[in-house]
């Protein structure tokens, strides 16, 4: 991909493709959204806190509205 962050999609546990296309990257602690307009990679840093207490992300949807779900194994869902 170009732009692509560095160091992060060896580590990429779960790729998710939103209505807009972007696509939703979990690696290890980091949550990135690449923005195909933009055509580079954006950490989403307001999930920093929850994401290094996650031990494993078991999925990743979007609902009706476009919110975009993390289900987890030790949290539960988290948006």
């Amino acid at each position: 991909l170009p732009g692509s962050y560095p160091g992060t999609l060896g580590n990429a546990s779960r790729l998710f493709i939103d209505r807009y296309g972007d696509l939703w990257v979990v690696a290890g602690a980091r949550l990135l959204r690449y923005e195909r307009g933009r055509e580079q990679f954006v950490e989403v840093r307001e999930m920093q806190p929850y994401l290094k207490d996650w031990n494993f992300v078991s999925r990743v949807f979007e609902d009706r509205s476009g919110g975009i779900w993390f289900g987890t194994m030790s949290r539960g869902l988290l948006r």
